[in-house]
């Protein structure tokens, strides 16, 4: 291992005794050793039980190094980085050139902020295919799919609603947030006021009168659609088999931009996805069945334990932590629209909180990415979907770190509020 290691670019000195502790120095005529315990057995909060073989070997020494090697204290946010989305965004990517193949594919469109980190290890490290990131959001998509899935579009973008806390959920607020102040006047003959607040009482009701607007609704969506569409006629340009890469977990992104590019758009392109992981849902099982879209980790939201098909079911903790590992520092994509010269400009929600936590972690997967990736080329090492999510896996049940995330990784339930600007 030491010599792979220094093959691929570790200057310092290390030794593995056979016993649980390693030295390590960045000189090796140093007389100052840093000795700690192998990452397996110390037990601390962000350390892997992988089962060992070559792969996991390999990462475990290479977090140690990372966070060890020069004896400065690491960030928690580095160091979840680091060892739980290290690997697996390494496997993940290496996995997607064997899907490729397999598909024909012949541009990887990363999207939505979750595809940034990814679509930047994949390109600096296991790029074999074209691959371009998308500007994309699940919420600034509702206006494109709106003219023939109405359903879904008040289904997916306004029931949800009913559940925020902290925000305004009043009718006024709702359709501002939506880009429908036009409809407020027309509240009154659907026997609702601006400052009634959205239920499960009303949201029949709400429901069956925006569906009266569907034509004038229609109209006012059309330029975020024709923006869009000249958008990405531009990003895909000369590629044909096109796989959507998002990390999980309904599919939605990659359904609507399979339907808005070849049936809306009638481009002449064959979409496909991938995600990292799926829920357990019918619709995207079903996708998944019938090759719409492919899974790396699991197909299921149950984290499955090792040598096991069975988990922990992922609550919504676990999912936004899993989430703050491909978060993005940029703001969130509102819509699209069109500015003086008919170009497309992108309007997005206030500023994103979370921008210094995010890119702490994303330093931690790049460092990481940065020495498996060499060394797995040179030996040809596949890392499967199981040594991949191990240590996610485990630090999702690891409660108290689990909690720790959470209250300081901050939702962005508010990023749409505020507005900003930019042209492509």
């Amino acid at each position: 291992m030491e010599t792979v290691l220094r093959r691929h670019g570790y200057q310092g000195e290390l030794i593995c005794d056979s016993g649980s502790f390693c030295h390590i120095t960045n000189d090796a005529k140093s007389d100052r050793d840093i000795v700690y315990q192998e990452v397996n057995q110390a037990g601390g909060r962000y350390r892997t039980c992988y089962e060992y073989n070559a792969v996991t070997n390999l990462a475990d020494r290479i977090v140690n190094l990372l966070l060890h090697g020069d004896g400065r204290k690491k960030s928690p946010f580095y160091e979840y980085g680091v060892v739980c989305g290290g690997i697996l965004t390494c496997g993940f990517c290496h996995w997607l050139n064997e899907l490729a193949d397999r598909k024909k594919t012949d541009l990887f469109l990363f999207v939505a902020r979750d595809g940034a980190i990814l679509q930047k290890i994949y390109r600096e490290h296991y790029g074999i295919h074209a691959s371009a990131y998308l500007l994309f959001s699940r919420f600034a998509s509702f206006e494109l799919i709106f003219e023939d899935h109405p359903q879904e579009y008040i289904e997916k973008n306004i029931r949800p609603r009913l559940d925020r806390r902290g925000c305004d959920n009043s009718m006024a607020g709702i359709l501002k947030e939506c880009g429908l102040e036009f409809l407020l006047c027309r509240l009154p003959e659907g026997g609702m006021a601006e400052s009634d607040i959205l239920c499960q009482d009303n949201y029949g009701q709400f429901k069956d009168w925006l569906l009266r607007y569907h034509k004038q609704i229609t109209e006012h969506f059309h330029e975020s659609c024709v923006a869009a569409e000249q958008y990405y006629r531009k990003v895909c340009r000369g590629h044909r088999n096109i796989c959507v890469v998002d990390l999980g977990w309904h599919g939605k992104s990659i359904v609507y931009l399979k339907y808005f590019m070849e049936r809306k758009c009638a481009m002449d392109v064959r979409v496909t996805g991938a995600m990292i992981g799926a829920c357990d849902d019918v619709v995207t099982q079903n996708y998944i069945r019938k090759g719409l879209i492919d899974t790396y980790a699991f197909e299921s939201d149950r984290w499955r334990s090792q040598g096991s098909r069975n988990g922990t079911k992922m609550g919504y903790r676990e999912t936004i932590c899993t989430e703050a590992l491909f978060s993005s520092s940029a703001d969130t994509l509102l819509r699209y629209g069109l500015g003086e010269e008919r170009q497309t400009v992108f309007y997005y929600g206030k500023k994103n909180e979370n921008a210094e936590t995010v890119r702490e972690i994303h330093r931690g997967i790049e460092d990481f990415a940065g020495i498996f990736a060499r060394i797995q080329k040179r030996y040809g090492l596949r890392v499967t979907s199981r040594d991949a999510y191990t240590p996610l896996s485990c630090k999702m049940k690891d409660r108290r770190f689990l909690n720790w995330l959470y209250e300081h990784y901050r939702e962005e339930a508010g990023a749409m509020n505020g507005f900003g600007q930019q042209d492509v």
